[in-house]
């Protein structure tokens, strides 16, 4: 699955403090997040995700996010236990997606946009809202079968659309990817892409593709777009994307473009679709 929009946007980390070590979304320690589908009915304590296009209902307690429970939501909403879908679970809090609901404006709740939550606290529901909106998405752009159009069905047994008619199975995909921090001593080269909706200044990043190593696919980042490689070291994060976010699982500093087993450099000059680039300090 290609996910739209610019793969640079992924890369959302949190601050602790001045001079602490940045941490991506999905480090919420000492919390335990568990994508097992186990869809047990909910309870009162349960929590509810409820989106609107790119918006989330939540409720703020004095700076922190929460989100609304089972049993905040029943009593304008009785059907609200017959309706849902079991999305995963953080340490013992439950979260399940409903499409629809009434909700009281007055009692602290309000939609907010998807991208609130890259500073939301705590970070763990933080990281909840996020992912939760990811199968949000999922769902609703998975209403029929991309091989006969008839409308897909939810399983029972595991996280699967599935068609009655030709009996395809739709499950969430994820696309590995890399993001390349190239350095030249203290400063970090960032690039600014023509005709997208992210204005700001972004790391060089991108999918990769079937086959490839993840050197490839930086090296192939870098000529799509006329870099000119030098010799100069490049810190590459890999993990994947899914809809919208992307989620470490390693990271490699040495040179890396060249051919497959060689490394890869890093001086480069603007051409493509970049229409500007620009190297900040490390301390900025």
């Amino acid at each position: 699955m290609r996910l739209g929009g610019s793969v640079i946007q992924l890369l959302w980390t949190f601050r602790t403090q001045k001079g602490a070590e940045e941490k991506m979304i999905q480090d919420i320690e000492p919390y335990v997040y568990n994508n097992a589908y186990d869809p047990k009915a909910p309870d009162k304590d349960s929590f509810v995700l409820y989106c609107q296009d790119m918006e989330v209902l939540v409720k703020y307690e004095g700076k922190e996010i929460a989100f609304p429970t089972f049993g905040e939501l029943e009593k304008l909403n009785p059907d609200i236990y017959e309706q849902y879908t079991y999305l995963f679970s953080i340490d013992q809090m439950r979260f399940y997606l409903t499409e629809h609901l009434t909700y009281d404006a007055a009692g602290n709740f309000q939609m907010i946009h998807k991208e609130q939550f890259r500073h939301a606290k705590p970070r763990h529901l933080a990281f909840a809202g996020i992912t939760g909106f990811q199968l949000y998405n999922w769902y609703k752009s998975r209403k029929y079968c991309g091989k006969c159009g008839k409308p897909l069905k939810k399983d029972q047994k595991e996280r699967m659309l599935y068609c009655e008619n030709c009996h395809q199975m739709e499950y969430p995909k994820i696309s590995p990817a890399v993001i390349v921090g190239v350095t030249d001593g203290n400063r970090i080269l960032m690039s600014k892409y023509a005709d997208r909706d992210y204005k700001k200044y972004a790391l060089l990043a991108g999918f990769t593709e079937i086959g490839e190593t993840i050197e490839e696919t930086v090296k192939r980042r870098a000529e799509s777009k006329k870099y000119q490689v030098l010799q100069k070291s490049a810190m590459v994060l890999y993990g994947y994307a899914f809809d919208g976010i992307f989620c470490e699982f390693g990271r490699r500093l040495g040179n890396y473009i060249g051919p497959r087993g060689a490394g890869i450099g890093g001086m480069v000059r603007a051409g493509g679709d970049s229409c500007d680039r620009k190297k900040y300090q490390s301390d900025k």
